[in-house]
């Protein structure tokens, strides 16, 4: 089976699994805005930045 990441927490998700809310930023200030948008729908204070490329 060869699946994308976020094709499992699909799958996951429509079976009722709870998974962590991923946001996409292409640039830096994308992710400042990810960030701040983020903070305002939760509350968080904190972030995990997940790099990722397409390779393979």
């Amino acid at each position: 089976m060869n699946l994308h990441e976020y094709q499992g927490k699909q799958i996951l998700q429509q079976h009722g699994v709870t998974v962590q809310r991923g946001l996409v930023a292409y640039n830096a200030d994308e992710a400042v805005e990810q960030a701040k948008r983020l903070a305002h729908d939760t509350g968080t204070k904190w972030w995990v930045v997940k790099a990722q490329i397409h390779a393979g």
